[in-house]
Order: C-alpha cells, then sequence, then structure tokens
C-alpha cells in the first residue's frame, strides 16, 4: 500500500503512514535504466542523441501517467481528505506518474530488478515503439524541454551568447541553460539549428541536480 499513499494521505494519518516519495525516488531511477535499455536493444541503429531524446520523451510525465491511468492507479490511490476533496487529484498526470514510479520501485524492493524491468518493459516497450514510428527525429529542444520539466519542473533558458558573420552568412553561438544551472553551448548558422545543437549537447550531458554548473 506503501506505493499509492500519497504524501496528504500520511500527513493527515493520526498513526505513523509512510507514504510514496522513497519508492518514487527508487522507481523513478529502475525506469530510466531500464528504458535506456530497452531504447539501446531495439534500435541498434540508433545515434546516442536519437536514443537520448528517445528516453526522454518515454519517461516524461505525460507517458507515465497514461500508463498508470491504463492501469487504473488513481482508483487505489490513497488520499488525505483533504486532496480527496479536491477535483481530480487523482487524476492529475504529477500524481499519476508518481504513483507508477513509486509501484515499480515497490516492485524492485519486492522482486528484484529482473520483476522490476519486465513489469517496465511491457509498459513502456511499446511507447518506445511509438514514439520513434511517430518522431524518427525526435526535436532535440521538445526532448530537452520533458526532461528537465519532469526532473526539475522548469523549463531551460536559451541566450544568444554571440553573433558573427555577415548579414548573409551569420553565425549563432547559443548558451542552454538548465534549471541548476549546468551550461551547454553550441554554433550554427541560424538561431534555431543552434539551439538545437545546444539542447542536444545538453541531452548528451545528462542531468546532475546537485551539480551548480560552470556557465
Amino acid at each position: 500500500m506503501q506505493a499509492l499513499t500519497h504524501t496528504s494521505f500520511s500527513n493527515e494519518s493520526p498513526d505513523p503512514v509512510q507514504h510514496n516519495e522513497r519508492l518514487e525516488f527508487l522507481g523513478d531511477a529502475v525506469v530510466n535504466t531500464v528504458v535506456a535499455i530497452e531504447a539501446y536493444r531495439r534500435f541498434p541503429d540508433a545515434d546516442e542523441g536519437v536514443l537520448t531524446r528517445l528516453k526522454a520523451v518515454v519517461v516524461a510525465r505525460p507517458s507515465l501517467a497514461r500508463q498508470a491511468e491504463a492501469l487504473n492507479l488513481g482508483e487505489y490511490l490513497r488520499l488525505g481528505r483533504g486532496a480527496a476533496s479536491q477535483d481530480e487529484v487523482s487524476a492529475k498526470a504529477s500524481v499519476l506518474s508518481d504513483a507508477f514510479e513509486a509501484l515499480v520501485g515497490a516492485l524492485f524492493i519486492d522482486g528484484g530488478f529482473a520483476v522490476a524491468e519486465a513489469f517496465i518493459s511491457a509498459h513502456l516497450a511499446p511507447e518506445l515503439d511509438r514514439v520513434k514510428a511517430e518522431h524518427a527525429e525526435v526535436d532535440a529542444k521538445t526532448a530537452l524541454q520533458i526532461a528537465c520539466l519532469k526532473q526539475f519542473h522548469e523549463a531551460p533558458l536559451y541566450e544568444i551568447t554571440d553573433r558573427c558573420g555577415p548579414s548573409h552568412d551569420p553565425m549563432f553561438t547559443i548558451r542552454v541553460v538548465l534549471p541548476q544551472g549546468t551550461a551547454f553551448e553550441a554554433r550554427a548558422g541560424t538561431r534555431k539549428a543552434a539551439e538545437q545543437a545546444a539542447a542536444a549537447l545538453a541531452l548528451e550531458g545528462g542531468f546532475d541536480p546537485t551539480h551548480t554548473g560552470d556557465k
């Protein structure tokens, strides 16, 4: 039951009750690992950038919330009276995706990696195929925004740090700054292309919420 116990239930309970945030933390790591493995196995010709962007979309909140809805997890969530009285709290994407990750964390604790891997593969591997089919080239800026919103709840910021060359053939240098401070720069002949290149570098560089970054 811990995996489906919202913090609101724990806070209102007269007796000590563990909520699902620790399991969510663990499940998030397991989901990312398994989806990375599945992407690597399924798309042997895809380069690192494509694999990274595919993973970012599949492990994002909307994707996990859809899986939670398919499992009807919202019906089984234990909510505090205040949260339960609010409209559609159990249907919020953030609550559902957290519940899915917490469930994965519980499966990992109870059954080990193999059990958790089988569960994740059954529910998210088809999402990898769908995303790959619908978005052969996943947009790097979109994937980076999804990843940042999932991990930091903030979007990345883009800024022009340099523009040189003649007006008919300019060169743009764009810096993308992630919410925790890490920055990546790229150059291209258009601002849009430079932003995409910087976003791709950020995705390939990964995310470390404890890192303050060097700008």
